[in-house]
């Protein structure tokens, strides 16, 4: 690598800060851009160059820090070839939920799913095995490049499950390809910063309310089969409170996440403040419920978010029907 890679980086990631300055709505997401930029860095560089400190048995951690990411998943990745079979077995240990899926990916870098499979634990253990390819019990299609792992811990202290990824007949997978390539690296944090700025933009349209996702965002919040996605926005002053009325839905589990402007969780000590759900609020899941969201801690705060405004989601899990939050602004 020359100086003029490392100059031409500097470049471009200093013309990506501009671009989501200049889209900001506010001094605060402005300042955050930066720091958005060089963690959005931070994981091309390391995907480019050290991924294999993140793979173990065929499975590569992915730290998801963009695109509204929730606290209770510990997702795993690794690309597949077209038309090869392979072997998932493991243990789910403390994991209620592992969900599976084979994605396609467009040139925007969106992760189109192509099948799913959602593994539980069972009367006879928590060990499991699943088929994956063309004939697999989990499809490949001769567009799947992506599979991705998504282990649902909600409690403190579960244990993950023990995972392992082969070729269907058993032979070890190879370390995970590294480019070693600035340019590449960059054309990742430009590509991922003009899409969660286009979908922050959306989401900002209608401050303090919840909708379905928009057609542009349906398709990419389809990340995981069973799962519904509500995008809002919250815009309030400090002496404002955003009050969510969550309605009665059946589902295996729901929660309300607040994050940045630029789709980014907030940062400590904010992260899980900024995030509630049935089992923090001891409700049943399929109870209704009303939560307060505010910028600052005070009675009756569920979710504090030290920002005036953001975007946030309402998730539900094993829902049959949709469950779009009713909202309402009050002072404190």
């Amino acid at each position: 690598m020359s100086t003029a890679g490392w100059d031409d980086l500097a470049a471009a990631l200093a013309g990506f800060e501009a671009e989501l300055v200049a889209q900001a709505p506010d001094a605060v997401s402005a300042a955050d851009a930066r720091a958005y930029v060089a963690r959005l860095l931070t994981g091309a560089l390391h995907d480019g160059f050290l991924a294999h400190e993140d793979t173990a048995n065929g499975l590569k951690r992915s730290w998801a820090r963009l695109g509204g990411p929730f606290l209770d998943y510990r997702m795993w990745q690794t690309v597949v070839e077209p038309g090869r079979d392979y072997l998932l077995t493991g243990d789910l240990a403390d994991v209620e939920r592992l969900g599976v899926g084979t994605y396609s990916v467009t040139p925007e870098s969106v992760l189109l799913m192509d099948d799913y499979a959602v593994i539980r634990p069972a009367a006879g253990g928590n060990g499991f095995s699943l088929t994956i390819g063309p004939a697999g019990a989990l499809k490949t299609a001769p567009a799947t490049r992506i599979l991705m792992l998504r282990e649902f811990l909600r409690r403190s202290g579960d244990q993950p499950a023990r995972l392992r990824l082969t070729y269907a007949d058993g032979t070890t997978l190879p370390p995970p390809p590294s480019h070693h390539d600035l340019a590449m690296a960059a054309a990742r944090v430009g590509a991922m910063t003009r899409q969660f700025a286009r979908w922050s933009a959306l989401m900002a349209q209608h401050p303090n309310q919840f909708t379905t996702p928009p057609a542009e965002l349906a398709a990419a919040y389809n990340g995981d089969a069973g799962t519904h996605y509500y995008p809002g926005y919250y815009d309030l002053a400090d002496d404002e409170v955003l009050v969510i009325e969550r309605p009665a839905v059946a589902c295996a589990t729901w929660s309300v996440t607040a994050y940045n402007h630029w789709l980014e969780p907030l940062l400590p000590p904010f992260t899980d403040l900024g995030r509630t759900d049935d089992h923090r609020l001891g409700l049943a899941p399929e109870a209704p419920a009303t939560i307060r969201l505010a910028a600052r801690p005070g009675a009756g705060i569920d979710i504090v978010t030290g920002r005036s405004r953001g975007a946030m989601l309402h998730r539900t899990l094993e829902a049959d029907v949709l469950a779009v939050p009713a909202t309402r602004v009050e002072r404190r």
